[in-house]
């Protein structure tokens, strides 16, 4: 990675596991994988390479990849590739690198090189910032974090909700950052995406372009995004946390809406809204009364309807994880995270191509399967998931389930 670009690249470069068979001699495999043209045929959402120079060997020496997001974004990344001698890894770190890894290395030691730029740039005292400022001196400065004397902002959802999701967490600073999020930002109408809304200061643009610049109290002053909330409850399924993903997902959904936000305000019910903005008249009566907004006092109301993709994030929040029902590079994962007074839940699904009633008992733990059974025939043992805050869950090649389905109904049991 280009020194600079680091933190950039751990943003937007997707994490995946991906394997594939390939019937070839080791050195005719080996030719495939170095041969950076290759990439787009077996790595995930690389669409082209471009700018690929070679050695005087025919070695590549520097390319570009092209990768497009959920989004369909586009974005490009720059590799050199380098040798570990030792006068190229001094050529690099006077160019300005502040570390080298060699190769070939190990993905772990590179994990763990990460992890610890991370706690020692993005987490001052221990609380990960909302920002990282650079200033002129090459000194860091953090925004949105309690240091910050700035915005008088203390926390900022994101970089929580998606460093659990990425895994940079250890178990410790996800319990850490979970208090956080359960004692400044989560509302009884959901998680907010800061600790404090932007001052306003008569329109004037500082930091925020339109926290700083609006008048109203929408979205990006309420502070209540469907979406970004819509990851803390996937968070709190990668945390194991069965109630709190429960609960999460209640107060979003405008069915009894009532029952789950007393103070909400009558809305549409058949419809996805993309904030609950707080019934405040202006900005003013805003900072007078936020505490109140935390307390439950103040009424919320319904923001945009139809945004974007949000109701296909809701309905894939519940099968992926609350369900935990995912179809992966032709395995089937289960991987529910359901609370106890779920027990005995069904929930029917399409599933390898065949319509599937699905059915939970949560018996003794709320995450981590025991034993998946389909058509009363209990799967072979499965392949255990990868989860370094709870036990995860279990993996299954879909040919074994197509081989177990019926033409008519289907039911599989997932024991917890």
């Amino acid at each position: 990675l280009r020194h600079g670009s680091a933190q950039l690249s751990l943003a937007v470069v997707p994490t995946a596991r991906r394997s594939r068979t390939i019937a070839a001699p080791a050195q005719e495999l080996w030719e495939l994988l170095r041969d950076p043209h290759h990439l787009p045929r077996w790595w995930p959402r690389v669409t082209r390479v471009e700018d690929v120079t070679l050695t005087g060997t025919g070695e590549a020496d520097a390319f570009t990849e092209v990768m497009k997001t959920r989004k369909g974004k586009l974005v490009r990344a720059d590799f050199n590739v380098v040798v570990g001698e030792e006068g190229e890894r001094v050529r690099g770190l006077s160019i300005g690198a502040d570390d080298y890894v060699p190769k070939p290395f190990n993905p772990r030691e590179l994990l763990a090189r990460m992890r610890a730029d991370f706690a020692e740039h993005l987490m001052p005292e221990s609380v990960v910032a909302g920002f990282l400022v650079t200033e002129p001196d090459g000194t860091f400065r953090p925004l949105l974090h309690p240091s910050d004397k700035v915005t008088g902002i203390r926390y900022r959802l994101l970089p929580m909700t998606r460093s659990i999701l990425a895994e940079l967490f250890t178990r410790a600073e996800a319990a850490r950052h979970l208090d956080i999020i359960s004692r400044e930002l989560l509302y009884p109408d959901g998680v907010r995406l800061m600790s404090e809304p932007a001052t306003y200061r008569g329109g004037l643009e500082r930091l925020f372009k339109r926290a700083d610049t609006a008048a109203s109290v929408g979205r990006e002053v309420g502070l209540q995004y469907v979406h970004a909330h819509l990851r803390y409850a996937e968070a709190m399924a990668k945390l194991g946390e069965a109630d709190r993903l429960w609960e999460a997902l209640q107060v979003v959904n405008p069915v009894g809406l009532r029952e789950a936000v007393s103070q909400a305000m009558p809305r549409q019910s058949n419809v996805y809204f993309s904030s609950s903005d707080a019934d405040f008249h202006d900005r003013i009566e805003a900072a007078q009364r936020w505490k109140e907004l935390h307390g439950g006092s103040v009424r919320v109301r319904g923001g945009w309807r139809l945004y974007s993709s949000g109701p296909g994030l809701f309905i894939h929040t519940v099968r992926a994880y609350l369900l935990g029902i995912r179809e992966s590079f032709g395995d089937v994962v289960f991987d529910p995270v359901l609370p106890l007074s779920l027990d005995g839940f069904a929930a029917q699904v399409a599933l390898c191509g065949h319509p599937v009633d699905v059915r939970y008992q949560v018996r003794s733990r709320t995450f981590g399967p025991s034993a998946v059974s389909v058509n009363g025939v209990k799967l072979p043992k499965g392949l255990r998931e990868a989860n370094p805050y709870r036990t995860g869950g279990l993996r299954f090649p879909q040919d074994d389930l197509r081989a177990l389905f019926s033409a008519g109904e289907n039911v599989i049991v997932v024991e917890l």
